[in-house]
């Protein structure tokens, strides 16, 4: 009688310690398959709960083998509470031997690379990403993501 209630006593204590905080957000965006160019730019809108949460911003890349550079620069805009940031971050997907640096396998890797630290977003804040390399069109990036995580301190 004790083994099916404990059974899901232990069912429903992993279920909510699986819950994530709701103002965690992730979200990718596609490139498209012809390239990125230049002057276009990746916008996100969080969907978080809290009006003003604080945490840490990182930017995610997703690229195949076929990438022609050590590096991806990146503009990354976003509110930080009331105030406009924009910061430029160096993402090195590569070693000086061609080795990528990234986690994945076959002809696929991720690189996540913090890009800020103390942000304060709300729900609905707009984060907007573009490439600063120098060439028209970046090919072989296949997505590009946010991830906002709050501070645990609560």
């Amino acid at each position: 009688m004790y083994r099916p209630l404990l059974s899901l006593t232990m069912m429903l204590a992993l279920f909510f310690a699986g819950c994530g905080d709701r103002n965690e957000f992730m979200a990718y965006a596609d490139v498209e398959s012809s390239g990125w160019a230049y002057g276009d730019t990746l916008s996100f809108v969080t969907e978080i709960d809290d009006s003003h949460a604080a945490g840490t911003l990182d930017v995610n890349v997703r690229h195949n083998s076929d990438y022609l550079f050590q590096n991806l620069w990146l503009e990354v805009t976003y509110n930080n509470s009331t105030s406009l940031c924009r910061d430029t971050v160096n993402i090195r997907l590569a070693d000086k031997y061609g080795n990528w640096l990234g986690d994945g396998f076959g002809p696929r890797y991720q690189t996540s690379v913090r890009v800020a630290d103390h942000v304060v977003m709300g729900d609905s804040a707009l984060v907007s990403v573009r490439h600063i390399m120098r060439v028209d069109t970046l090919r072989s990036v296949e997505q590009i993501g946010i991830t906002f995580t709050p501070s645990s301190t609560k």
